[in-house]
């Protein structure tokens, strides 16, 4: 028997292949062919290349659209607070790790979400 698989379309264009276990699209509720879904996958990911592989899918992840405005205010405070002397914390960690690697001051946030093809 073959492992059930899904393709995931990601926002830059690139595909994602991903494999589950069968009962994780049997039991889904929801039709997510071609639609824009979130969902958390497990992956091994390279921090040269910045390319996952052995990709899988362990969950959909229903979306809330609504923020809560104090707990967001709250928590950006507290970050603010406790990074306050990390000039660059992508910096920082790659010292930690032992890197050399100068990148620029500006992070990027990458977000698994894309249409989905099974």
């Amino acid at each position: 028997m073959t492992k059930a698989n899904a393709h995931i379309k990601l926002p830059d264009g690139r595909t994602l292949k991903v494999t589950t276990e069968r009962d994780v699209l049997r039991n889904d509720t929801v039709n997510r062919l071609y639609k824009l879904a979130m969902l958390r996958i497990k992956a091994e990911y390279n921090v040269l290349t910045r390319e996952l592989r052995n990709a899988r899918l362990v969950e959909f992840v229903e979306h809330a659209s609504t923020v809560d405005e104090e707990a967001l205010t709250r928590l950006t405070r507290r970050g603010a607070v406790a990074w306050k002397d990390v000039p660059n914390a992508t910096t920082w960690v790659d010292e930690l790790r032992g890197l050399s690697v100068n990148y620029p001051t500006t992070t990027s946030l990458i977000c698994m979400t894309g249409a989905m093809s099974v």
